[in-house]
């Protein structure tokens, strides 16, 4: 929890609005693994961030930081958000010249990994990709009455799918740890392991 705050608070103290995102987004992942129910972790961060938002709203030079530094920068007003939004708009344009294959891997680089697949290999490789990483995510969670590794790299993953698309470049596709992390849970490495009923997760229904 104490390291969990610390890296919260960075996130914080930093100018990158995807740093923030991807606070929330592992909070809520966080919020889901403690009380094993979605909709309750759901509920229980969005109380949280309106209680949250409402008492920083409340003094001004924190509103005045979230305004300038991450409201503006969405818009293209303030920060890199001009820069990304003229180079968005030109990735956009090169996709629809070529929306199925793309350019060739390398051919064009993007702020963010999204629009750098689309303009590189198109709508299809793009699919193709997401699919793979959705497979390992998957694969992982249905493991996770034999392995607590398996869910854990299931869910980092879900998080990083969730806010690389964004936040990263098509150079975040270089991290070794995401390859490792897909290989690994698509691998016979866990469905080899034998349950432990002492030491296994078993999660609620998601639903329930």
């Amino acid at each position: 929890k104490t390291i969990g705050l610390a890296v919260g608070f960075l996130a914080v103290l930093t100018l990158s609005t995807a740093a923030l995102l991807g606070v929330i987004v592992t909070l809520l992942a966080l919020a889901y693994i403690d009380s094993r129910n979605f909709l309750t972790a759901l509920v229980s961060l969005t109380v949280a961030a309106l209680i949250v938002a409402v008492v920083a709203l409340s003094f001004p030079p924190v509103r005045d930081y979230l305004i300038e530094n991450h409201l503006m920068k969405i818009f293209g007003s303030s920060g890199s958000g001009g820069i990304r939004l003229l180079n968005a708009q030109l990735s956009a344009g090169l996709f629809v010249e070529h929306p199925i294959l793309g350019l060739g891997y390398g051919s064009h680089r993007s702020t963010t990994l999204l629009l750098s697949l689309l303009v590189n290999v198109g709508l299809l490789g793009t699919l193709i990709f997401f699919w793979l990483v959705g497979t390992a995510i998957l694969r992982g969670l249905a493991f996770r009455t034999v392995s607590g590794a398996a869910y854990g790299l299931s869910i980092g993953l879900l998080v990083w799918s969730v806010t690389a698309p964004i936040s990263q470049t098509g150079v975040g596709l270089l991290f070794p740890w995401i390859w490792i992390c897909i290989g690994l849970l698509l691998s016979t490495l866990f469905s080899r392991i034998t349950p432990n009923p002492e030491t296994s997760y078993v999660p609620e229904s998601t639903f329930s």
